[in-house]
């Protein structure tokens, strides 16, 4: 990568496809997410994610980081609703919003480690580590999601 992200004054505006991209697909993505089920949807937001973690490696263009803010979005758009529908149809019915929560809990308590540990990893062993290891991680998230059955609908 010939730049860093901080050196880009277009920034503000990655982020906008990004949020415009993961709005309007949003719902196609719950809706395919109903027609197919919420584990399918999951491990094609998985494959966006881990698509994004690998092509951090070639890009090196303005237009090519479009397209990792495009693969942001359009991994964010599936995952989100998936994610939360998918929490709700394996808790039990009695537990349901309790579990919800914990869920949105401990989502939330990861995220300062997760960029902590990504910090750390790009400071120590380059900018391209935090990828690389997500990536990683993200193949095992894949392997454990295919050993979790859905209800029935």
């Amino acid at each position: 990568m010939p730049f860093t992200l901080l050196e880009i004054p277009e920034m503000a505006i990655f982020y906008l496809i990004f949020s415009v991209v993961a709005s309007l697909m949003s719902l196609p993505f719950g809706r395919l997410a109903d027609r197919v089920g919420r584990k399918t949807v999951l491990l094609l937001s998985y494959a966006f994610w881990g698509a994004l973690c690998w092509s951090v490696i070639y890009v090196g263009s303005l237009t090519g980081l479009v397209f990792l803010f495009i693969l942001y979005g359009f991994h964010k758009a599936a995952a989100e609703p998936a994610q939360r529908a998918f929490v709700s149809e394996l808790a039990p019915e009695k537990y349901r919003a309790s579990v919800l929560g914990v869920y949105q809990l401990v989502v939330g308590l990861f995220a300062l480690p997760a960029s902590l540990i990504a910090g750390i990893l790009w400071n120590y062993l380059g900018a391209l580590t935090p990828f690389h290891f997500s990536f990683v991680l993200t193949c095992l998230a894949t392997l454990l999601l295919l050993f979790v059955r859905e209800k029935r609908r």
